[in-house]
């Protein structure tokens, strides 16, 4: 190998170092921006509190406080799901987020958002405003409806 290989070979390692440090700084970047999403959101009207974590390598989300009870006082259950077996569980602890993904630019998307009271799943779209507004935009046929979340600061 004569002087003026070895120097392109120098320089091409060089560049392909460089390149790597690029991509894993971008990654990194990536990684930072789509967990800002992760954390306790507040509903609207205060009605509950929903969590959203990481669950593989998809972002999910599960209904860790809920205001509202049922007309006995009792807890309040997803009587509005099309699965009969379904209508005795819970609201509070059930996941209604499933594999969303991140998509740049505080967008997380491709992924399902079960409705309790609504007893409907929908595949909307998620955007972090700020760090502490996140929109919920659900689709349904020809409609649309934005819903803002919170960030909880404080969980007392």
């Amino acid at each position: 190998m004569n002087g003026n290989e070895k120097i392109c070979y120098k320089k091409m390692g060089i560049s392909f170092f460089l390149l790597f440090l690029l991509f894993m700084s971008t990654v990194s970047g990536q990684s930072k921006s789509e967990n800002l999403i992760l954390g306790k959101w507040l509903m609207p009207d205060e009605m509950g509190t929903l969590e959203i974590f990481k669950c593989n390598n998809t972002f999910c989300g599960k209904i860790v406080k809920i205001e509202q009870r049922a007309e006995n006082g009792g807890q309040l259950l997803d009587v509005e799901n099309p699965v009969d077996s379904l209508k005795i569980r819970p609201v509070e602890g059930l996941q209604v987020m499933t594999g969303f993904k991140y998509a740049g630019n505080n967008k997380w998307i491709n992924g399902n958002f079960y409705i309790p009271k609504k007893g409907k799943e929908t595949s909307p779209e998620i955007f972090l405003t700020d760090e502490d507004h996140l929109n919920i935009k659900i689709h349904f046929f020809i409609f649309s409806k934005t819903v803002e979340l919170t960030r909880v600061r404080n969980d007392f």
